[in-house]
């Protein structure tokens, strides 16, 4: 067995703090970390090193494939360990990786391990299936991992509020870790939605009432639009609200001229492995998704996040968000394209959190006394950002924030920076105005219009029909 793993230092410093808790007395300690910063090599690494002294170790997770991303990271560094999901043989090796689901309905069969750990613990709750594990075995310690210790309603997971975890670990936060280990993020606001009036159920914006408004063709029609004018060519997945929205969304991108396709919880497993695989290899540019991908989803090359869905959780939304963060070789951002407002009710994405078993904090760095959340959106790139005069993005300066003296080299500066701005979107509106024309003769006329050369639509047509092959089986 090599239980040699490579930490790093706030990898080790937080496996450290566990360990720690648990000398000290503690049952339940709870480590938080942002999306993509390796929590997984951390409980793998505890779990090995237990394996080691002879101690039984029960890994649960939340979906099929966060079982299969958790065994091959025990894969990768030699150490043997068990499954139990559906179809999987039982062993008797020290480490057992659990699907939920599956452990329930085997609780009584499976063996009692000397400890506990979940991953994405936000879900460890008194009375629910992830909890019916912990009771079954009260006098086991747990270690739970997860990005956003909080539940929809925005209650905590300590143990006065209905939660089991006694001792909170904050590890290293976002802007801790960017750009070393996590992608710096670009937020932008493309668009926006109507929410007044949309009631709430269970902490939560009712699914149904905001269906309706956001799976419209003014809202999930632009997207495609906005995508390729902000990070076209970048590997991204679409949060919807429901399968039909997630449906219609891919559908808009593929109509778009931009590979699509979307996956759901009722997808069957083959498909939704041949999709993760397509989006990994830009055999697919877009992904839409309804509740399958919002967490532990591993897919290092997705760059962008697309949020069509508001919401009023802050887990939700974090988890989200951090889809794109993971870091990938040539990734130099992650977007984030909020066309339903989020980023008003729950801040920046880099924001500093200030966490608690009680649930999350107003952090008054990220919003004013009524909640409100202080941001600027830029009216000419769409970029979210701090409030300041400029965008930071394209040097735009807002009117309402005062103009220094014009003989301020600084203006000059960001007027000509703004004149590269425009001409850049410009040319990219161009590019998104090709893309619409769906026919030789639609290509022909774009490029009378634009004064192109001869024979330049006839180039274009053919080379389209040539990648047709390619990419027809993700166009459906």
């Amino acid at each position: 067995m090599n239980t040699n793993h490579s930490l790093r230092l706030y990898q080790q410093k937080a496996e450290n703090d566990i360990r720690i808790a648990l000398r000290k007395g503690c049952k339940a300690p709870l480590l938080v970390l942002p999306t993509g910063s390796g929590k997984t090599h951390i409980f793998t690494s505890i779990a090995s090193k237990a394996a080691q002294r002879g101690n039984r170790t029960l890994i649960i997770v939340h979906r099929s494939f966060l079982w299969e991303q958790v065994s091959s990271k025990l894969t990768d560094i030699g150490v043997e360990h068990g499954i139990i999901a559906p179809g999987r043989t039982s062993t008797a090796d020290k480490i057992q990786i659990a699907s939920v689901d599956t452990l329930i309905r085997r609780l009584d069969k499976t063996t009692k391990p000397d400890i506990i750990i979940y991953d994405e613990a936000h879900h460890v709750v008194a009375g629910n299936k992830w909890g019916r594990v912990a009771e079954y075995w009260p006098d086991v310690p747990i270690i739970g991992v997860t990005a956003t210790p909080v539940r929809t309603s925005g209650q905590g997971l300590g143990v006065g509020s209905n939660g089991y975890f006694d001792h909170l670990i904050i590890g290293a936060q976002i802007s801790d870790l960017s750009p070393e280990y996590i992608a710096p993020c670009k937020l932008f606001a493309p668009t926006d939605i109507d929410l007044s009036g949309v009631k709430r159920v269970a902490g939560d914006y009712d699914r149904k009432e905001v269906g309706k408004r956001v799976d419209t063709k003014k809202i999930y029609g632009s997207v495609p639009g906005h995508y390729k004018l902000i990070c076209y060519g970048v590997p991204a997945i679409a949060f919807c609200v429901s399968i039909k929205h997630a449906e219609h969304v891919s559908e808009e991108f593929q109509s778009a001229g931009i590979s699509s396709a979307s996956v759901s919880g009722k997808t069957p497993k083959n498909r939704r492995e041949y999709l993760f695989d397509a989006l990994a290899r830009g055999k697919i540019m877009v992904l839409t998704s309804c509740d399958l991908v919002s967490e532990g989803f591993d897919v290092p090359i997705c760059g962008c996040a697309i949020c069509l869905r508001p919401t009023q959780s802050l887990g939700l939304c974090l988890q989200q968000w951090g889809r794109p963060a993971r870091p990938y070789p040539g990734k130099k951002w992650a977007y984030i394209l909020d066309h339903v407002g989020n980023y008003t009710r729950h801040g920046m994405p880099n924001a500093y959190r200030e966490w608690s078993l009680e649930g999350a904090k107003h952090n008054p760095t990220t919003s004013n006394e009524e909640g409100v959340v202080a941001v600027r959106t830029c009216p000419v790139c769409f970029n979210v950002h701090a409030p300041a005069p400029v965008c930071p993005e394209c040097s735009h300066v807002y009117a309402n924030m005062g103009r220094l003296p014009e003989t301020d080299e600084r203006i000059r500066l960001r007027e000509i920076e703004m004149e590269k701005v425009k001409e850049n979107l410009k040319k990219q509106d161009i590019k998104f105005q090709r893309g619409g024309c769906r026919s030789l003769e639609e290509l022909e006329e774009f490029a009378r219009i634009h004064n192109y050369k001869s024979g330049w639509a006839r180039h274009v047509w053919q080379s389209r029909q040539k990648k047709v092959s390619k990419y027809a089986v993700c166009n459906y």
